[in-house]
């Protein structure tokens, strides 16, 4: 009795208060019955009417009909009545019955990246899906979905380009709760009831740049025996360098966040050329890229050198290394042997930058604690 109150269609007919529903249940517990359901006539008389909205039509429709025939009988005496119209059988079109219902399907992210697009599943045919139809909030406070885009048909669709919206840390709530025109099914009614999904997004940073800006600078500890440079022979690219041939060159940065980190990734790019025809590489050329927690204790996470040299710009799991922590340092070590005729030492290179490509060539993704799955559909 309790779940079917709660579970009622209408809302007159459901606990009007949590309060009321405790009571209810400390009934139960105590070996007494839970106080009936009492259904609201109004309500159950408009489903009855939905139900037989055939029945409903030709009972008007011949009320109609025998009223029009009493008043011609009153007003003309003895003369003829009017023959008797037909019935007029209402369109349901302009009823409110339930219409479609839609439930989200699926999410890009299972982890902790923001939430770029989620698909939706509907139960009939829909037209007239747009951004519109959609509310999203984050800590119970609206929020704008951008650029974010509609895309499908019929029954799957999608709505994605929602990273921008979802990146910061809170409560995300995504609602499908349509417009007053949109979307309808083809008999032309609207969405039956809200779709809603929910989401946990935790405390997260990214640090992304590349040279020669000066964003690198403003994390800068140290740089020792080494310069940023900018080739002026062998091709328009920037870079750090070390400075003095045979000696290891140094690049310290630091990067604290106002939360302790769970998950961290790091693209640092190393750039080393040791061999080589018909350029006489540095077999002598040498670079890497070191994480610590602390900047005391430092674990490496790429090397290059002879016979392992070239570039190293992927992304690498150092969760392992700064989790627990509130800040990341990241330190670059470089060597180089021999100089290229008109720019001097350029074999070893750290952080490596292309003018032509806006891509970053040192990216830094720090992420709070979160639990094992998110978005949770259940929250």
């Amino acid at each position: 009795m309790i779940a079917d109150r709660c579970l009622a269609k209408w809302p007159d007919d459901r606990y009007p208060s949590a309060a009321e529903l405790a009571a209810d249940i400390r009934r139960v517990v105590a070996g007494e019955m839970p106080r009936p359901l009492r259904q609201s006539p109004r309500p159950q008389l408009a489903w009855w009417i939905r139900r037989h909205r055939g029945l409903v039509a030709i009972t008007a429709g011949s009320t109609l009909s025998l009223l029009v025939m009493i008043a011609a009988m009153i007003r003309g005496g003895d003369q003829a009545a009017p023959a008797i119209a037909p019935p007029v059988m209402a369109s349901s079109a302009g009823l409110d019955r339930e219409g479609p219902a839609a439930r989200f399907a699926n999410v890009s992210s299972g982890r902790t990246t923001p939430l770029d697009w989620v698909s939706l599943s509907l139960d009939e045919d829909v037209v007239g899906l747009t951004r519109d139809c959609f509310r999203l909030t984050r800590d119970g406070r609206p929020i704008g979905l951008g650029s974010a885009i509609v895309s499908g048909s019929g029954r799957s669709w999608k709505l994605s380009a929602m990273a921008a919206s979802t990146a910061e840390e809170g409560r995300y709530v995504l609602e499908l709760v349509g417009t007053e025109t949109r979307p309808r099914d083809a008999a032309g009614n609207r969405l039956a009831r809200p779709a809603e999904v929910a989401w946990r997004m935790p405390a997260r940073r990214s640090f992304a740049f590349n040279l020669p800006g000066d964003e690198w600078r403003e994390k800068l500890v140290a740089l020792e025996g080494a310069e940023l440079y900018t080739e002026q022979q062998a091709g328009a690219m920037s870079f750090i360098r070390p400075t003095t041939a045979g000696e290891e060159g140094r690049v310290v940065l630091r990067f604290p966040v106002p939360f302790v980190i769970q998950d961290a990734t790091l693209k640092a790019g190393l750039h080393v050329w040791t061999t080589g025809d018909p350029f006489p590489y540095d077999p002598g050329a040498k670079a890497a890229v070191d994480v610590s927690p602390d900047g005391e204790a430092w674990t490496t996470i790429v090397a290059l050198e002879a016979d392992r040299g070239g570039g190293d710009v992927m992304p690498r799991d150092i969760s392992q290394v700064v989790a627990g922590g509130q800040e990341v340092w990241v330190r670059a070590r470089l060597t180089a042997t021999r100089e290229w005729p008109g720019d001097g030492l350029i074999f070893s290179q750290f952080l490596r930058t292309d003018p032509e490509n806006p891509v970053p060539s040192f990216q830094l993704d720090l992420v709070g604690p979160h639990p094992p799955i998110i978005p949770a559909f259940d929250d």
